[in-house]
């Protein structure tokens, strides 16, 4: 009976062992830069890479005052400050009331991991625009490197969870 199950088992260990690689992959290392800029925007860096194709993670968090949004745009830039590319995403903090009674739901974190093809410097220019006046507000902005890219392997893990899956059912049929 237990012969039977080979198959789907080893694509089971397989995935498992790929979310595992994955898991490892994803965490970071070390703290690149950690600070803060005003809520309007500004240039963040240097972020100095140390190696061919180094990931890093970019996180942003601001807060935003209930029933508000902001919009932060990100220009990734070289050591020379010429634009490479660009990436941003909205904030919101909402509320309000339906029938199941009162709600609140926030989005004030944002992140985003890059793989640096060279070594080098990169700085961030950082834009923010709102419905409100954020003048006291500050964004913080953190940059870690991690230990690669994990993408490749979180899909090969669930891919291989499915078919497993599959298989097993199939063969049990």
């Amino acid at each position: 009976m237990l012969q039977i199950y080979r198959f789907p088992i080893a694509f089971f260990g397989y995935g498992i062992l790929c979310l595992i690689t994955a898991m490892m992959l994803g965490s970071t290392t070390k703290n690149l830069k950690t600070g803060m800029i005003p809520a309007s925007g500004g240039e963040f860096g240097p972020i100095t890479t140390e190696k061919d194709n180094q990931v890093v993670k970019f996180s942003f968090y601001q807060n935003v005052p209930l029933q508000k949004w902001s919009g932060v745009d990100v220009e990734v830039l070289d050591a020379d400050k010429e634009y490479l590319f660009a990436f941003g995403e909205e904030l919101w903090h909402e509320s309000g009331r339906d029938s199941d009674g009162y709600w609140e739901e926030s989005k004030e974190d944002m992140s985003l991991s890059v793989t640096f093809p060279k070594p080098g410097t990169y700085y961030l220019d950082i834009s923010s625009e709102g419905n409100y006046n954020a003048t006291g507000d500050r964004i913080r902005v953190s940059a870690s490197a991690k230990r690669g890219s994990s993408v490749v392997f979180i899909w090969l893990g669930f891919i291989s969870l499915i078919i497993g899956a599959a298989v097993a059912y199939f063969q049990s049929q």
